[in-house]
């Protein structure tokens, strides 16, 4: 979905080494394009067997079956993630069908704006591009990028909106001391900045588990049922 060059992959699958292809496409609203692909050969990876051995060569002080147990507690914890997101964005879709503020005051927008466009700007560093490189080669305009991540950050307020609504009536749902604590640290551990205000990052993390704890507060009291 939304690939620039949709299927590529498969068809380089069946490509054999020496061989060159041509790939053309005609994108929506853009010029086509046209790609010469020579595959000069194929590597084969042989994956090592997960034993003691392989741990002890890397350092890690478990045994096979404490591993093994640990990998598949993180796998399960990853799961449930997953499964909150599809719910959470499952939720506010079909929300926004019936409520949404399609005129907020110019200077909630403009916050979610710069929010929305702070967080493009962060995901693009962790790609090692600035935003200035990023705007060069797609050759959109600051304006012409704003524009498109508008509604990504109107529904970001809407959701906050809701969000703020619940935690008025429900204050036990404030995150707890350790709670924001973790949620820092791990912020921290991630963005290794050491010009990051750290004042202004536990507040943000403070956000984060509010808004973490209402969703999940609300999720419970919701029924989903599967489409057909």
């Amino acid at each position: 979905k939304n690939q620039i060059l949709p299927d590529i992959d498969k068809d380089i699958m069946q490509m054999h080494a020496g061989e060159e292809r041509t790939f053309s496409f005609n994108p929506q609203d853009q010029d086509p394009i046209s790609i010469k692909i020579r595959l000069t050969g194929i590597k084969e990876k042989i994956l090592p067997t997960l034993d003691q051995s392989l741990l002890d060569s890397l350092s890690i002080k478990k045994t096979l079956e404490e591993y093994r147990a640990e990998v598949s507690q993180k796998a399960e914890e990853m799961y449930q993630d997953y499964v909150k997101e599809l719910k959470w964005s499952s939720f506010f879709e079909e929300w926004f069908k019936t409520y949404s503020i399609e005129n907020l005051p110019p200077s909630i927008e403009e916050h979610y704006m710069e929010q929305t466009l702070s967080i493009f700007e962060q995901d693009l560093s962790d790609s090692k591009l600035s935003l200035d490189e990023f705007l060069l080669k797609s050759g959109k305009t600051i304006e012409e990028l704003k524009e498109q991540l508008k509604p990504k950050a109107l529904s970001r307020a809407n959701v906050d909106l809701i969000i703020r609504s619940i935690q008025r009536q429900n204050p036990h749902l404030a995150p707890k001391e350790n709670e924001v604590d973790e949620e820092t640290k791990q912020y921290l551990g991630k963005y290794k900045d050491g010009a990051l205000d750290r004042k202004k990052v536990r507040e943000y993390c403070d956000s984060i588990v509010r808004r973490r704890n209402a969703l999940n507060w609300l999720i419970e009291r919701v029924s989903f049922t599967e489409k057909k």
